[in-house]
């Protein structure tokens, strides 16, 4: 909500004096990313209206070198601003504890994408200003993956930062995470460095450094890109069965069920997965060999096992399942109808708000279903108990079904 406010201030920035004031204060927004996206849209404003520069950017460069518990995010506000006015190279003679002083990206880990898109839109600019010391200022990066991690998915706006991103993919030889590796194929797609790239992802070893969890992600993310751009491929074919082989079907099974969902050397892993016994450790790798392979009423079995489970962890991948599962509905009626006849039979908790979620998601939420979910909504509609609560598998939480449901009834029916 603070968010649309600060948005809709901007546009009426010259008109309007409460749009003015909420966005000159933007330094009392607590939330960082907020405060600096605040911040943008208040210089941006003034410079719109061609105030006096001189008072503005003096100020901001006071607050670039500001100290307390909100530090990283008051300096990320005032950066954004010097950006905005194009005052960076005043910033960049300033020092801290005599050294140059860093760039503050705000709080690790939560770095506002409004001033990473603001860095990628001046790329050019900042490097005029700061030379070779621009990468080694910027934030507080241990390595300089986790910088083009985070500036990865706004790489296009600017051609010469799009050229350093790929001068980065041409020589780094680290497996690159997701957003690295979305980038790289919306920019060269089917090429040779893509390819390259998307089979050290897909090459998965026993040692634990191929086994954290950002390293299976890119595992996931570049085997869908391998099938969606480079299929037929043999030689992508013949790494992966190789993996899977040599490891005796422990490591690979994932990506090459992603790939080549057909192949007989998945014959025996399709066979046990089709079995009732469901207690696994994780879901991840039997659902995406499930989702290809297995017949409607076998995968739904399975489905609800994963969504019935006892505990969560952010190493179930639940993302990647979904993902897999709500293609298999949006693609296969039969099974949409499946999950739809359960949802309208079932009385757990779990499987009402994860299979509602799934069918609204996927874009299989008919009038039925939706008059169904009316009714679950209302039973259980009580300001006098504490509602009852299930694992939301979309969301990837439990929560009060309510919730769920309400999600389920704010969108469209199909």
């Amino acid at each position: 909500m603070r968010l649309q406010i600060i948005d809709a201030a901007s546009s009426e920035f010259d008109r309007n004096d409460t749009a003015k004031e909420i966005l000159e204060k933007y330094d009392h927004e607590v939330d960082g990313p907020l405060k600096t996206h605040a911040a943008i849209k208040n210089y941006q404003a003034l410079l719109s209206i061609d105030t006096d520069r001189k008072p503005v950017v003096d100020r901001l460069l006071i607050d670039a070198m500001a100290v307390g518990h909100d530090h990283d995010a008051r300096r990320a506000a005032a950066f954004a601003g010097l950006v905005v006015y194009g005052a960076t190279e005043q910033f960049s003679i300033l020092e801290w504890g005599k050294k140059p002083l860093d760039i503050s990206l705000g709080q690790y880990s939560n770095e506002p994408p409004a001033l990473i898109r603001l860095v990628a839109e001046h790329w050019d600019e900042l490097e005029k200003s700061f030379g070779e010391q621009l990468l080694s200022r910027l934030g507080h990066f241990t390595d300089e993956s986790r910088f083009w991690e985070l500036i990865a998915p706004y790489v296009s706006v600017n051609d010469v930062l799009r050229q350093r991103f790929l001068d980065y993919c041409s020589h780094t030889t680290e497996c690159l995470r997701v957003p690295v590796l979305q980038a790289l194929a919306k920019e060269v797609s089917r090429s040779d460095l893509l390819l390259q790239h998307c089979l050290t992802g897909t090459r998965i070893r026993r040692n634990s450094a191929d086994h954290s969890w950002h390293r299976m992600q890119s595992y996931f993310e570049a085997s869908y890109i391998l099938r969606q751009q480079f299929s037929e491929n043999g030689d992508v074919l013949a790494q992966l069965q190789s993996t899977v082989c040599e490891s005796g079907f422990q490591l690979g099974v994932a990506a090459l069920a992603i790939y080549d969902p057909g192949n007989p050397s998945l014959d025996k892993v399709v066979s046990a997965v089709s079995n009732d016994d469901h207690d696994y450790e994780s879901f991840v790798g039997p659902i995406l060999v499930a989702v290809q392979r297995l017949q409607g009423v076998k995968l739904e079995k399975l489905v609800r096992a994963m969504i019935n489970r006892p505990s969560h962890s952010l190493w179930d991948f639940q993302d990647r399942v979904n993902y897999a599962i709500k293609s298999r509905i949006g693609t296969d009626d039969e099974f949409a109808g499946l999950i739809g006849a359960r949802l309208a039979s079932s009385s757990s908790e779990s499987e009402i708000s994860s299979y509602s979620r799934y069918l609204a998601s996927a874009g299989r939420l008919n009038e039925e279903t939706h008059g169904h979910c009316l009714r679950l909504l209302n039973a259980r509609s009580s300001s006098l108990c504490i509602p009852a609560h299930g694992y939301d598998s979309t969301a990837d939480v439990v929560r009060p079904v309510v919730h769920s449901l309400l999600d389920v009834l704010a969108g469209p029916i199909y």
